[in-house]
């Protein structure tokens, strides 16, 4: 990946190289270079997000099977769990691709430098809200598992008396 990033920026200053305006080829290397920056600061913030949900499915499924083991009926739960557990998996392949991406400016003219990074923003700001649209369903997928696993009655009691906090 990182040779990938070396070979961008070698081939971004030779097209910088027929760009006449001093100022122009600095702010399209620093915003090339910032690109970068934002897709790994967030894929690591992604990360983390699926590490901490992963952790919350992880205590849904401790409980479940505290009430399983009680006799509680947790098909429902299960569902949730399944769907849950499909989507972190999905998760995970989306921010593994998001972080092998690489957003090259595209240089034809100096006129046409402004459209070329609006281009690449606006296509790395659509993948990254592709991601962020995942978090979201997995977050809904946990908290649909939460609301079945809460629905058992008496899992509380058992829950309680278990695990001393």
């Amino acid at each position: 990946m990182h040779e990938a990033m070396e070979t961008h920026r070698k081939e971004l200053r030779e097209k910088l190289a027929t760009i006449k305006d001093e100022r122009k080829k600095t702010i399209v290397e620093r915003l090339s270079g910032r690109f970068e920056e934002i897709n790994s600061a967030m894929t690591d913030r992604f990360n983390r997000e699926a590490d901490r949900l992963e952790d919350i499915l992880l205590k849904i499924q401790t409980r479940r099977d505290k009430a399983f083991a009680g006799g509680s009926n947790v098909a429902a739960v299960d569902t949730a769990i399944d769907k849950a557990t499909k989507l972190l998996a999905d998760l995970r392949t989306a921010i593994s691709d998001q972080a092998a991406k690489t957003y090259p400016i595209s240089i034809t003219t100096e006129e046409a430098l402004r459209g070329a990074v609006g281009t690449v923003r606006k296509g790395l700001a659509d993948d990254l809200q592709k991601v962020r649209t995942r978090i979201r369903d997995l977050h809904q997928a946990i908290r649909d598992a939460a609301k079945a696993l809460g629905s058992i009655p008496g899992i509380e009691n058992d829950a309680a008396t278990s695990t001393p906090q």
